[in-house]
């Protein structure tokens, strides 16, 4: 049978989005034919890296579910059609992040075979929550490591990646970092989708670029440009204060870059302080029992200083940052081998 494995991935959450893309690489790279849809006409514009020609917009959703046997979910679809694939004998597998759940989802969650989280304490979160029974699978990237050994020369390089998602934070907060940065005098680059900002931030980012000489702007970067324009850079600062977005930050550390962000429990699993900086914070919790940090304005910009980011600092940092990644690899594929056995058995999968 052609493309057994199927993974039907969304696209609003764009984290799981290219979480879902990750992985069907990693498999693609095993030799396994992978089938991707897309839930939306909408699909991200992805670099060729990722092979995604067969990345589609739902036509025919039933003929698509026929060809396969094992389908990996990146959103909790109606129950209707987990009942509909039980009947054809497909096996599911949810990858939830926490993003792609709500009350909706109560019943269709028991429906899974397995139902997989990124890290220990979103699993958590959803058994307490759904009673789902989710497995941790510490996520990777089949990307190379980018190793970085040459000392920091010139203005300290700073990545803010607004891109196919909208920061969990205020923009006003944003911007404000974004001048911060500018005035002490980094060399800022702010990479973007344009379609996901209201108008007046997209023209104040306009103004920023117009008043600061060291500000460059990236509109729309593909997928597959992502792991190099992290490694480009000396750090990666996240104001988003919602740990909701994870891919980029553990991109960070693929791509030999280390992250300033807020100290969120999910963060802490693969950010420590050898490897990024951490900023304290009051935290509170979403329906779903995921932690967000109340934003801090005063202690961002404290810790953006020029005094606080020197170069023999963030190098100290960027020698830490691919530590323990080999072995997540590792296990990652591992954990994956273990969930695809129904197709293992089979010879479908190697």
């Amino acid at each position: 049978m052609p493309n057994p494995l199927g993974i039907y991935t969304p696209y609003k959450f764009c984290d799981l989005t290219m979480a879902m893309l990750s992985l069907a690489d990693q498999l693609r790279h095993r030799g396994n034919m992978v089938s991707l849809l897309s839930q939306t006409a909408n699909a991200p514009c992805v670099g060729s890296y990722w092979d995604t020609h067969r990345l589609k917009y739902r036509k025919n959703w039933t003929a698509w579910g026929k060809a396969r046997r094992l389908i990996l979910w990146g959103f909790c679809p109606p129950t209707a059609v987990l009942e509909w694939a039980g009947k054809q004998g497909l096996v599911n597998i949810l990858v939830a992040d926490g993003s792609n759940i709500d009350e909706n989802c109560k019943d269709a969650i028991p429906r899974f075979s397995v139902v997989v989280a990124p890290f220990r304490t979103t699993a958590i979160n959803l058994n307490s929550y759904y009673g789902a029974k989710a497995r941790d699978v510490p996520w990777s990237f089949s990307l190379p490591l980018i190793s970085k050994r040459q000392p920091i020369r010139g203005k300290v390089k700073l990545f803010f990646p607004l891109w196919d998602r909208v920061v969990e934070n205020t923009p006003q907060t944003v911007l404000e970092t974004i001048r911060h940065c500018c005035r002490q005098d980094f060399q800022v680059t702010v990479a973007y989708t344009p379609s996901l900002w209201l108008s007046a931030v997209k023209r104040r980012l306009s103004e920023l670029d117009a008043e600061f000489s060291n500000l460059r702007l990236l509109r729309s970067p593909r997928f597959g440009e992502r792991h190099s324009l992290l490694a480009e850079h000396h750090l990666t600062v996240l104001p988003s204060n919602t740990e909701f977005y994870w891919t980029t930050p553990l991109l960070s550390l693929w791509a030999g870059t280390p992250v300033l962000g807020y100290k969120l429990p999910t963060f802490e699993e693969f950010l420590t302080e050898d490897n990024s900086i951490l900023l304290n914070c009051e935290l509170c919790y979403n329906r779903v029992g995921m932690a967000q940090a109340t934003p801090d304005r005063h202690t961002l910009h404290a810790a953006l200083t020029t005094r606080n980011l020197t170069p023999s600092r963030l190098a100290l940092l960027q020698q830490q940052c691919q530590a323990g990644l080999p072995e997540r690899q590792d296990s990652f594929v591992k954990r994956w081998q273990e969930f695809l056995l129904p197709l293992q058995s089979s010879g479908d999968l190697l």
